[in-house]
């Protein structure tokens, strides 16, 4: 290939508002490098840019709503910004002040054939992945309670052609998380985990139209402080009421397999079926909550598997756009009961979900997206987007 990209996500909490297009958000996310779409696509693949888009969508129910989309040859910018502060007037230390930054950006820069010749064959994109949140209770002058959480993570993602149809795509990352609490009767309390990971996946995709055939395998650690913060286990834990903190960040795999088929409707559109499971093993380098039970680990154990129908139809100048989901989720931790034992709890469940959208074409460089997740009747489920293409 001959490209070289860097990329640079500053200040980042990397959400669905930067990672899935509202249309595969549509189609659902299940089917997120499966089905092709550029935007999503690009995210995980940066060697793909060189398409042009300007975008700017709302979505009231995520922290940072307004997310913005510049896109072109050699240049691309996905961001969003959002801060909130609450400023408590009461004197009741149960109501705190809160002050909280939340933001994302995708910076995408092309050099190809700009740039040192030893580099011109390989395509990384860097990103910096990062927030901050503070809350503050403050009932008399010497009575106060302070919360700072940092995260930061620096990383790349390499892809790499492994012949027709086939692509080997790296991510690699470094950082840290930070916790800080100063108590006015247990004094400071700092935390700070270093942290180094990383995944590696095959994907295959044959396409010709709205006939596609996609596969994927991936395997490695989380990458992005939200895959981190979904974990079984937090990296930080209240253990004890002495504010002890325990970081819990250790020995943590996930797999991810995908696959879908999509057949073309009367040149309009397409059916799409697929599979996605994804496996999560986390284990903890001590579980000991009172110090009696030395070197005892968690396990926490979790498995989602999907089976997911999508359809695309276009009638004149509106897509429509239905994703159907039927799912299950398996459960198993390890965790103590009342009697200082460690013992494992499994759920099972069984569930469907739906994602709706559709796209109005106001012409040949202008669209407006519509998305809803699940409840057509709550606001915060709908987003709205504005793109031109040229």
């Amino acid at each position: 290939m001959n490209k070289y990209l860097v990329a640079l996500l500053t200040l980042a909490s990397l959400c669905f508002a930067v990672q899935y297009s509202l249309r595969i958000r549509s189609l659902g996310t299940d089917f997120a490098y499966l089905i092709p779409d550029y935007e999503t696509d690009l995210y995980n693949d940066p060697s793909l840019m060189g398409e042009k888009l300007n975008g700017i969508s709302y979505e009231p129910g995520l922290s940072t709503p307004l997310t913005m989309r510049v896109l072109t040859k050699r240049f691309g910018w996905f961001g969003n910004y959002w801060a909130k502060y609450k400023d408590n007037k009461s004197n009741l230390s149960w109501y705190p002040n809160t002050t909280s930054i939340s933001a994302n950006d995708l910076w995408l820069l092309d050099l190809r054939g700009k740039f040192w010749k030893f580099l011109t064959d390989d395509v990384w994109n860097l990103y910096n992945d990062g927030s901050y949140n503070e809350t503050r209770y403050f009932s008399q002058p010497n009575d106060y309670d302070t919360t700072r959480t940092m995260k930061y993570l620096i990383g790349a993602t390499g892809p790499h052609s492994m012949g027709t149809n086939f692509k080997l795509i790296s991510k690699v990352c470094g950082g840290f998380y930070e916790y800080y609490r100063n108590r006015s009767d247990y004094g400071d309390v700092d935390q700070q985990l270093w942290i180094y990971t990383g995944r590696v996946g095959i994907y295959y995709r044959k396409a010709s139209t709205d006939n596609f055939t996609s596969l994927y395998l991936m395997a490695g650690g989380p990458v992005t402080t939200e895959d981190i913060d979904n974990l079984p286990y937090p990296v930080f834990s209240h253990l004890s009421d002495d504010e002890i903190q325990q970081t819990f960040f250790a020995k943590t795999l996930v797999t991810q397999l995908g696959w879908a088929k999509g057949i073309a409707v009367n040149d309009n559109g397409f059916v799409a079926i697929g599979l996605r499971d994804v496996l999560l093993y986390q284990r903890t380098n001590t579980a000991d909550t009172s110090f009696t039970f030395p070197n005892k680990e968690l396990c926490g154990l979790r498995n989602t598997l999907a089976f997911p129908i999508a359809l695309e139809y276009q009638v004149n100048n509106v897509a429509l756009r239905i994703g159907t989901r039927f799912y299950y989720t398996f459960k198993g931790d390890r965790e103590w009961n009342s009697d200082s034992t460690l013992v494992r709890y499994n759920e099972h469940n069984l569930g469907f979900g739906y994602t709706w959208g559709i796209s109005w074409y106001l012409n040949d460089n202008f669209a407006i997206d519509l998305y809803n997740a699940d409840d057509l009747s709550s606001k915060n489920n709908w987003a709205i987007y504005l793109r031109r293409t040229w």
